[in-house]
């Protein structure tokens, strides 16, 4: 079902029909949607990328629409509708209840067995019409997130005992569910990138860096992962022009920030969000360059603020090849500006050494500003054991 996949691929809980796995990077509902596509249009659609994802799929069209147009052609895609997938539907179905509604709709989800048209017997009707509505939407997103026919069975049984009682009610206009529509993957920005940029460290000479991301989707960019962070192959090349230097400043392998900024407590999901990075910083020390090869990751909680942006708390732990070695601590953070062309991220941590405890404050900072869907300029800063800030040109593909 439409934006079925995209919610529960993040669980790792989405399967094809022909019981294949699925994997947001490659093989998803873009990529089988890309080769359908092959055998009925003449353009080429798929490409045999290592990443494959729901960007790459509408940029593919946009780009054949737009030669067809040039040609005077018919083009494939005729309009964009947002459709909210059965678990965000459920969110916002259950968010609109009042305190006396959502305890019937708890006290009925927990208590299966029980009759359930006496239990609504405790609200008025239009409470009623609103818990049933709540409750259908629970029994959806149940079907959807199950893969077991005889659960499915069951939850089939019950959704029916439910619209039975639903329909025992007068009818009502259908009412919009206050949802705030994700950015569709036409409007944000391709997932490639290349980027020029300049560096300045302290008690270092300043450098030129050139960098190129297979894959580049950040909180603070253009895209349709709302405040999350999703970076694989990342690498920068660090250029100083007066010694003709060459050398490799930053490589991610991944760098993932999931922000639950909701969550299904009905269905058990747990409210905690996570980050991890694997990858290399370059270090500077004492004239002699160094490389530390981490694993870094933590876990923690999200608030949403309304549409302004998010604030985070996180507890943090790494694995280093430069000492200290082992490091933990306290993270704290947020991000500003979800519709805006500006956005920014600010973190704050501390790190403690494993041996002596020895702790290590810790800014980092970023901004950017969004040209167009192609184009963007990022400032960061960042004061730890060195200081540096760097300003870039990204061009997105």
């Amino acid at each position: 079902p439409p934006g079925h996949c995209g919610d529960a691929a993040v669980a790792g809980d989405c399967r094809d029909e022909d019981n294949s796995g699925y994997f947001f990077l490659s093989s998803n509902c873009a990529q089988r949607m890309a080769v359908l596509l092959d055998i009925f249009i003449k353009e080429k659609v798929y490409s045999a990328y290592p990443i494959y994802v729901p960007e790459e799929l509408l940029h593919q069209l946009e780009r054949i629409d737009k030669k067809r147009r040039y040609l005077n052609e018919p083009v494939l895609i005729k309009s964009i509708k947002y459709i909210p997938s059965a678990r965000r539907h459920l969110y916002y179905e259950t968010k609109n209840l009042s305190v006396k509604e959502k305890l019937v709709y708890r006290n009925i989800i927990s208590s299966h067995d029980q009759d359930i048209h006496s239990m609504l017997n405790v609200i008025d009707e239009q409470s009623r019409i609103h818990v049933l509505d709540a409750l259908l939407a629970y029994q959806y997103y149940k079907l959807m997130a199950s893969d077991e026919e005889k659960v499915n069975l069951r939850f089939e049984e019950y959704k029916n005992k439910i619209l039975l009682e639903r329909l025992m009610l007068p009818s009502e206009k259908e009412k919009p569910i206050n949802s705030p529509q994700v950015a569709s993957p036409k409007d944000v920005s391709p997932p490639s990138s290349w980027s020029l940029g300049f560096v300045a460290e302290k008690g270092n000479k300043p450098f030129t860096k050139l960098g190129a991301t297979v894959f580049r989707k950040e909180s603070v960019g253009l895209n349709a992962l709302e405040y999350n962070d999703l970076v694989a192959l990342y690498m920068d090349l660090g250029i100083r022009f007066d010694n003709e230097a060459v050398f490799i400043d930053k490589f991610d392998i991944i760098r993932l920030k999931d922000f639950k900024t909701f969550y299904i407590e009905e269905a058990n999901e747990n409210p905690f969000s996570w980050r991890v990075r694997a990858g290399m910083d370059r270090y500077d020390i004492d004239g002699d360059r160094s490389y530390d090869y981490l694993l870094d990751g933590g876990a923690g909680l999200v608030k949403k603020q309304g549409n302004i942006g998010i604030l985070y708390g996180f507890l943090n732990a790494s694995l280093h090849t430069l000492d200290p070695q082992y490091r933990f601590g306290p993270a704290t953070g947020f991000i500003i500006g979800e519709t805006t062309p500006i956005k920014l991220q600010i973190d704050y941590a501390l790190e403690f050494q494993l041996k002596d405890f020895n702790c290590q404050p810790k800014l980092e900072g970023k901004a950017q500003y969004q040209i167009d869907k192609k184009s963007a300029v990022q400032v960061s800063v960042e004061k730890s054991d060195r200081e540096r800030m760097s300003i870039s040109y990204i061009y997105f593909w």
